[in-house]
């Protein structure tokens, strides 16, 4: 019992810092448990002791995995234009389920061809007065690089000579 408030009391500290998803809370309250080495022979119970916390935290509405994915999404987009495979990728890599990944992406209606002009039009002006096949390329590699479908960067790469480009192929 004493465990658990300990967590909780954690739990709640880190929750008013910022966001975190059910796995990544889970991962720092049994951070906490193995650097404190509460029941040292009795490592199971500790752990359920961090999943009963995660539990209630979660019926608290204080962690809510669907939340914080519309939100990351929403987040991201506002500070740098990325494809959904970018998206997914760092959102898995946060614990977050593939469902719930799907129905974030899907809530939020990304028109990735869209996005991946945004980006491009951002980068293009950074690309000064390269020839138009250097900037093509170097365009091609930062959009990959964002997470952009193929698709869209051979879409926006092939037009990027009406967008601010070199009109001299």
């Amino acid at each position: 019992m004493e465990c658990r408030k300990l967590l909780m009391n954690y739990a709640l500290k880190l929750l008013g810092g910022r966001r975190y998803t059910a796995a990544g809370l889970e991962k720092k309250l049994n951070e906490k448990i193995k650097k404190l080495r509460i029941g040292a022979s009795e490592d199971d119970r500790t752990s359920d002791d961090a999943a009963l916390v995660i539990e209630r935290l979660k019926e608290l509405r204080l962690l809510d995995d669907p939340e914080y994915a519309n939100l990351y999404i929403e987040d991201q987009l506002r500070s740098k234009p990325q494809g959904t495979r970018m998206l997914k990728m760092r959102m898995a890599a946060k614990g977050l389920s593939k469902e719930i990944i799907g129905r974030a992406l899907e809530a939020a209606g990304l028109d990735e061809h869209s996005l991946a002009r945004a980006a491009a039009a951002k980068k293009l002006k950074t690309l000064g007065r390269l020839p138009a096949q250097k900037k093509k390329e170097k365009l091609a590699r930062f959009l990959a690089a964002r997470g952009f479908g193929s698709r869209s960067i051979m879409e926006v790469v092939g037009s990027s000579h009406h967008d601010g480009g070199d009109s001299n192929d």
